[in-house]
C-alpha cells in the first residue's frame, strides 16, 4: 500500500517530457514514413496489375471483382488510377465498359466535343469533354 500511496499522477500542464522528442522517436517516424511509402508503391502495382486483370479477361464476374478490388484500393491507399484507365470504368456499377453493349456518342457543342458513353450494364451516362 506505500508504493500506492505515494504514486501520484500528473495532473497539471504538459508533462515535462512530452516536448522534448528523443532521438529514437525521429528514426522512428522515418521508418514509419518510409514504409508507407513502400506500401503505397506496392499498393500501386497491385491495382494496376488487378486493373490489367480485369480489361483483359472474359470472364465477367472477374472482371467486376478485380475492378471493384482495384477501385477499393486505390481509395483505401490514396493511390491514383490512371486517366486512361479510370476513363474504361463505370463510376456507378464499378464495372469496365464493354464496348460491344455500352453505347458511345460525340456531340459537338459550344464547350468543344463531349464524348458521352452509357454503361450496357446499370445505364449509367458519363459525359467526358474534349479540349480541341
Amino acid at each position: 500500500m506505500s508504493s500506492l500511496s505515494a504514486y501520484k499522477p500528473y495532473t497539471h500542464g504538459v508533462h515535462p517530457k512530452a516536448g522534448a522528442i528523443s532521438k529514437n522517436s525521429e528514426l522512428f517516424l522515418d521508418n514509419v514514413v518510409s514504409l508507407r511509402r513502400d506500401v503505397r508503391g506496392v499498393a500501386v502495382g497491385e491495382v494496376l496489375r488487378l486493373l490489367e486483370i480485369a480489361l483483359s479477361t472474359t470472364d465477367e464476374t472477374l472482371r467486376r471483382e478485380a475492378m471493384a478490388h482495384a477501385v477499393e484500393l486505390s481509395r483505401s491507399f490514396r493511390v491514383r488510377i490512371p486517366r486512361r484507365l479510370s476513363l474504361l470504368i463505370c463510376r456507378k456499377c464499378m464495372t469496365p465498359y464493354r464496348f460491344d453493349v455500352s453505347r458511345v456518342r460525340v456531340r459537338r457543342g459550344r464547350a468543344g466535343l463531349t464524348v458521352t458513353v452509357t454503361c450496357g450494364s446499370c445505364g449509367a451516362v458519363r459525359r467526358i469533354p474534349l479540349k480541341p
